[in-house]
C-alpha cells in the first residue's frame, strides 16, 4: 500500500514542481462520440514511441514544462533505494490549538510535521513547497517517515531531482489528527477535523515552515504568504484529498496548485464554482491536477465530482493538461463504448483461428448495415440520423479499436469502413507486410493521408509484437508516402507505441485500450 501510494504521489510532484517552477502566464461535452472495441481475454512498465527501428523516444520525455502527462507513468525500481544525493527528513514541532476550539484558542497543542530539504538545500535558495496530507488510518509518517526511519517517498524524491525529473521542492508532511493518533481512524471525526484543518493551516503550520526555511514567502505576514501562492501546493490521498478540497475551500489565498486524489467533496459543481468566486478568484488563478484508479472504491464518487466542476454552469473549471489551455486536468473526452462480437453461429467462433480470419474479413457488412444504425439509432452522438450520409458526415467522431483478432477486425474496418470511422486503433495483430498494398486502400476509397489516424500499440513480450512491427513499418516506409508517423494529427498519421515487457493477454489490451481512449478527441475537452 506504501508503495503504491508512492508511486502515484511522485509523479504528482514531478508534474507540480516544473509548473511551480515559472507559471506560464467552456468547456461543454458536446454530443458522445463512439468507439467500437473488439477485444481478446480482455503496469504500464516503460512505454516508448516508435518512429523506425532505430528511433525510440521515450514517453516520458515528450512533455513539456508544466504540461500533465498523457498518463500516469511506473516509478522506476531503482528510485526505491537510496540515491546518491540525498536529500534529509527533519522534524518540525509547532503550536497550533484544538481543532474543534480552534477559535476559542483555549487548548494549545504541540504538533509534528516532517519536512523533506531537496539535497543541496540552501538558504540562499528560494524554494516550492507542497503540503502533503495523509489519509484515513495514517499519520504525519506515513509518507515521508522519521530521520531516523525515511520511507521510500523521500528515497523517490531524491531520484526525481538528482534525474532532472523534478526541481528542488520542500515537502512538508503534517497531520489533521488532533488530540490522539488515532483520530484518523474515526471516519465522522476525520470528516469534521479535515473541514477544520485550515485554521492551522494558515495560521500556525505555514508560517512554521516557512519561517524557518527558505521559500518564495519573504516573510510569514498574510501579504508576503499570499504573494507567494503561486509557489505553493496542497496535496492529499483519501482522506488527505478531502482536505485538498477543503484547502481548495479555505485556502485560495495561499495556494495556486491543488492535487487531489482519491476522495470527494462534493458532487454540486455549482458550488465548487461559488467557492472560486466568492473568495475574488477566477479560472487563471489556480490548476487542479486530480487523480484516481478503475479499481478505486472512490473512483466513482470522485468522478462524479470533477465532472459535475467541468459541466458546472459557470465554465470556472476549464479541462486541459496545462495552465495555458484550463485549470482542472481529466483524463479522456466522455464517449460511448460499445463491444460487439465477430462470432457468428457460435460464441466458440473465435476459438477456431482459420474460422475467425474469415469472419473478421466479413465483419465490416455488419458493421456498417446493422450494429452501427443499431447504436446510433438508439443513443445520441455525432450523426444526425442512420443514413448513409449522415453517418459518413460523422465519420470523424467515430473510431475503431481492438487487440488480437480484434486488432485484424480493426485493420479490416480500415480497409472496407473508411467512409465511416476515422480513428483506427488496432494493438498486437496484423493484416499484412504490404505497405503498398495498404495505401492503396486509402486511395481506392477516395481518401488522403489527411484523412485517418492510426494509433497503434504492442508490447515487446507479444508473440504478436513482430510481425505487428513490421507492419507498421512496412506501411510507414510504403512508397506512395501515405502513412506519416507522428504522434499527433496535425504533423501525421499514424502513430505506434511499444510497451516494455507487455506480452499478449488482457492486462496488455486493457493498457492499449486505456492509452487509446485517454488520447481520442482530447482536443475537445
Amino acid at each position: 500500500m506504501k508503495r503504491r501510494m508512492s508511486r502515484i504521489l511522485a509523479l504528482t510532484l514531478a508534474v507540480l514542481c516544473t509548473a511551480c517552477s515559472g507559471r506560464q502566464t467552456e468547456t461543454e461535452y458536446r454530443d458522445s462520440t463512439v468507439i467500437s472495441a473488439e477485444t481478446e481475454n480482455a503496469d504500464t512498465v516503460k512505454e516508448e514511441t516508435i518512429g523506425s527501428e532505430e528511433d525510440v523516444v521515450p514517453m516520458n520525455k515528450q512533455t513539456g514544462s508544466g504540461q500533465i502527462p498523457e498518463e500516469l507513468e511506473q516509478i522506476p525500481e531503482e528510485y526505491f533505494g537510496a540515491a546518491s544525493e540525498q536529500g534529509t527528513v527533519e522534524r518540525l514541532e509547532y503550536q497550533t490549538w484544538e481543532s474543534m476550539s480552534y477559535e476559542a484558542q483555549t487548548t494549545q497543542l504541540t504538533k509534528t510535521a516532517y519536512v523533506y530539504l531537496p539535497y543541496g538545500y540552501s538558504g540562499e535558495q528560494q524554494y516550492n513547497v507542497l503540503y502533503l496530507m495523509h489519509g484515513g488510518w495514517s499519520n504525519e509518517e506515513t509518507y515521508l517517515g522519521t530521520p531516523e526511519n525515511p520511507h521510500e517517498l523521500k528515497n523517490v524524491l531524491d531520484h526525481a531531482i538528482q534525474d532532472g525529473r523534478m526541481t528542488p521542492v520542500i515537502v512538508v508532511c503534517p497531520t489533521y489528527n488532533n488530540t490522539s493518533p488515532e483520530d484518523s481512524a474515526d471516519y465522522g471525526l476525520a470528516l469534521r477535523l479535515t473541514d477544520n484543518y485550515h485554521n492551522e493551516l494558515m495560521n500556525d503550520l505555514i508560517p512554521a515552515v516557512e519561517g524557518k526555511y527558505r521559500t518564495y514567502a519573504e516573510g510569514t505576514s498574510w501579504q508576503e504568504l499570499t504573494e507567494s501562492r503561486s509557489h505553493r501546493a496542497f496535496a492529499g490521498f483519501s482522506m488527505g484529498s478531502v482536505t485538498t478540497w477543503h484547502t481548495f475551500q479555505y485556502c485560495m489565498d495561499y495556494f495556486r496548485y491543488f492535487l487531489p486524489s482519491s476522495g470527494n467533496l462534493t458532487s454540486d459543481g455549482a458550488y465548487m464554482e461559488r467557492l472560486v468566486t466568492e473568495a475574488g478568484y477566477g479560472s487563471e488563478d489556480f490548476f487542479i491536477y486530480a487523480m484516481s484508479g478503475t479499481e478505486d472504491f472512490a473512483y466513482a464518487a470522485f468522478t462524479n465530482q470533477i465532472q459535475a466542476m467541468i459541466n458546472a454552469p459557470g465554465g470556472i473549471f476549464v479541462d486541459a493538461d496545462n495552465e495555458r489551455a484550463g485549470n482542472l486536468d481529466g483524463r479522456m473526452t466522455p464517449v460511448i463504448v460499445v463491444c460487439p462480437t465477430y462470432n457468428n453461429t457460435s460464441p466458440e467462433d473465435s476459438a477456431d483461428y482459420g474460422l475467425a480470419l474469415r469472419l473478421t474479413d466479413n465483419y465490416h457488412n455488419e458493421l456498417m448495415n446493422d450494429l452501427i444504425p443499431a447504436v446510433e439509432g438508439k443513443y445520441r452522438t455525432y450523426a444526425e440520423g442512420t443514413s448513409w450520409q449522415e453517418l459518413t458526415e460523422s465519420r470523424s467522431h467515430r473510431a475503431f479499436a481492438g487487440f488480437s483478432m480484434g486488432s485484424v477486425t480493426t485493420w479490416h474496418t480500415f480497409q472496407y469502413c473508411m467512409d465511416y470511422f476515422r480513428y483506427f486503433l488496432p494493438s498486437s495483430g496484423n493484416l499484412t507486410s504490404d505497405g503498398a498494398y495498404m495505401e492503396r486502400l486509402v486511395t481506392e476509397a477516395g481518401y488522403g493521408s489527411e484523412d485517418f489516424f492510426i494509433y497503434a500499440m504492442s508490447g515487446t513480450e507479444d508473440f504478436a509484437y513482430a510481425a505487428f512491427t513490421n507492419q507498421i513499418q512496412a506501411m510507414i516506409n510504403a512508397p506512395g508516402g501515405i502513412f506519416v508517423d507522428a504522434d499527433n494529427e496535425r504533423a501525421g498519421n499514424l502513430a505506434y507505441r511499444v510497451q516494455e515487457g507487455n506480452a499478449h493477454d488482457g492486462n496488455a489490451a486493457l493498457q492499449y485500450i486505456y492509452n487509446g481512449l485517454i488520447w481520442l478527441w482530447a482536443e475537445e475537452k
